[in-house]
């Protein structure tokens, strides 16, 4: 929403960074921050502190003419493996691939470019979407396309649930385990449904199932990762360190996906690595 958080940075942080110092960044963070707490900080306000943060430490770059990793201490490594999030782009219909029968097609399409992980919901079209009470399933488009969102559903057909794992099963028949596949729930189930979806996925070696309930109750996670083997990923709807905390402290989490364009930038997904956990960088 660049609007929203257009409107954010110039309508409120602007009078507390004109005429400051820009090398100033974890004061500028406080600042923002504390400001937009005093009436509740997640949102566009975390995100217009994210797009500002990043913003400051490109110019902390520019200024001392070192790349952005040098200083925040130096590479660690020099590549990391990528998975694919199988929406699709340009002349690349991944998304149509998969939802129209071609989920392995694709998968080996992936391998041939050297990707191997990819990336699907395919439980999504089964609950209930944006469209209304007349017709719950229907096709929603949203920003141009057809869109993840949903309303929390609390029931799942044995039918379709065998639809969904029926596409894992086509990627692990063409590729068998040369292709890791993470399931993303876009926050779409209740606990019993995402129970179910676990229990039936685990024999499909899945490296990990993200999001699949709302993130509002981490009590809710630490009782699905009680009842499954597969590890669960806790990904961008969790706002700042403080929100992360709640689901490692009860451990409701194996691996902590920040996005640090909304989570609040450099400054404070810099802060998770301190975390005995796995930490995932959109």
């Amino acid at each position: 929403m660049p609007r929203a958080v257009s409107a954010v940075i110039h309508g409120v942080f602007a009078q507390l960074l004109i005429g400051r110092e820009a090398l100033d960044i974890e004061n500028h963070w406080n600042n923002l921050c504390s400001l937009v707490n005093f009436f509740g900080f997640a949102g566009a306000e975390m995100r217009a502190i994210s797009a500002i943060d990043i913003a400051l430490w490109d110019l902390a770059g520019q200024h001392s003419g070192q790349p952005i990793y040098n200083l925040l201490g130096g590479r660690n490594r020099d590549r990391i493996p990528v998975y694919n999030t199988c929406v699709g782009y340009g002349r690349y219909p991944d998304y149509e691939a998969w939802t129209e029968g071609r989920p392995g097609e694709l998968a080996q399409d992936l391998l041939n470019q050297g990707i191997k992980a990819m990336k699907i919901w395919s439980f999504d079209r089964f609950g209930w979407t944006l469209a209304g009470p007349t017709e719950p399933r229907g096709k929603v488009a949203i920003f141009g396309q057809e869109t993840a969102a949903g309303v929390l559903a609390h029931y799942l057909r044995d039918d379709d649930l065998k639809r969904g794992v029926a596409i894992v099963e086509d990627v692990r028949g063409v590729t068998g385990d040369k292709m890791a596949i993470a399931i993303e729930g876009h926050a779409r189930w209740d606990l019993l449904t995402a129970v179910r979806i676990a229990r039936a996925l685990e024999p499909y070696n899945i490296m990990w199932l993200e999001e699949i309930m709302p993130p509002d109750n981490p009590e809710c996670f630490a009782r699905l990762k009680s009842t499954t083997k597969l590890p669960l990923c806790q990904s961008e709807r969790v706002f700042t360190r403080f929100g992360f905390r709640k689901f490692i402290e009860r451990n409701g989490a194996d691996i902590i996906m920040p996005d640090v364009s909304w989570c609040g930038g450099l400054t404070e997904a810099r802060k998770f690595v301190f975390w005995r956990i796995p930490i995932v960088c959109r």
